[in-house]
């Protein structure tokens, strides 16, 4: 048996053009998974956070673990290496935690 949906009740807005421009902007920037989610942030006072630098901070992590990709692929083809590899792993993974812990710590999750 299905159970019924605890919101049961329908809101209905309307706006301008500009005014869902500016909606659909902040609900971006504050990575909302959906209009539901970002308006019951809104109405439950969550705090909206979005840490300046992060879109930049995940762009040079993918960067990094891309070279590191390239790095392990050379590695295995050639069965040797000229650098230590042990510590850029370890630097990698250090900035990964970081991050993470970054963003748990902005979504008050452990």
């Amino acid at each position: 048996m299905k159970e019924k949906r605890k919101r049961n009740k329908q809101m209905i807005v309307r706006l301008t053009q500009q005014e869902l421009t500016e909606f659909s902007e902040k609900m971006n920037k504050a990575k909302a998974k959906s209009r539901s989610d970002f308006i019951m942030a809104l109405v439950r006072k969550k705090p909206i956070i979005v840490p300046d630098g992060l879109p930049e901070i995940t762009a040079e992590l993918k960067r990094q673990g891309s070279n590191l990709n390239q790095a392990v692929k050379k590695i295995n083809q050639t069965g040797t290496y000229s650098f230590n590899f042990i510590s850029t792993i370890e630097k990698c993974d250090r900035a990964y935690e970081s991050v993470s812990q970054l963003v748990c710590d902005l979504n008050g999750r452990k």
